[in-house]
């Protein structure tokens, strides 16, 4: 339950406008929306509008964009206009990396986390799974990928076996 925002929306209509697919080195990123009381958000890159209105739960989908260093910027999106609740943040994207960039936590604290890992291909007989805990008011939790039916007792947990607020588990395949 905890993570079910996330779930909700992996991949909305936005499209970036940004710096993206230059030729030359990239890497690819997307932006999760998981602060439960923020309103909606837009997302500047380099100070240039990148992704319209994303809303509690929903994420952008994974993109390209030109290897190096770029400024990241979150703004509510109020009915007294745009108002940055994160940012800008530098972020170094280094060449055939993955970026996921989470808004996370209540307006009070929110914060960009920032998960990378190298870009790699998923065999076509496997799934490659991340966990994000999202929830600002939940203990650590365990995570477990079992077949279905299995007794959590007897399985082992993903990572440390402790996941707490704002953490993250693989990506594993």
């Amino acid at each position: 339950i905890a993570f079910a925002p996330l779930l909700l929306t992996a991949c909305n209509d936005n499209s970036y406008r940004g710096p993206l697919g230059p030729p030359g080195p990239t890497a690819n990123f997307q932006v999760l929306h998981a602060s439960p009381d923020a309103p909606s958000v837009s997302v500047l890159v380099d100070g240039q509008p990148a992704f319209g209105e994303i809303h509690y739960g929903e994420g952008t989908g994974e993109l390209p964009i030109s290897a190096g260093s770029h400024t990241v910027a979150m703004q509510a999106l109020t009915p007294a206009g745009p108002t940055t609740l994160i940012g800008p943040t530098t972020v170094d994207f280094q060449e055939n990396n993955d970026y996921v960039i989470v808004a996370e936590g209540p307006v009070a604290s929110i914060g960009p986390v920032v998960f990378a890992h190298p870009l790699s291909v998923v065999a076509a007989t496997a799934t490659r799974v991340q966990v994000l805990h999202a929830a600002p008011n939940v203990p650590a939790v365990a995570v477990y990928l079992t077949a279905p039916g299995a007794a959590l007792a007897a399985s082992t947990p993903l990572g440390t076996g402790s996941l707490a607020f704002m953490g993250g588990i693989g990506p594993s395949d």
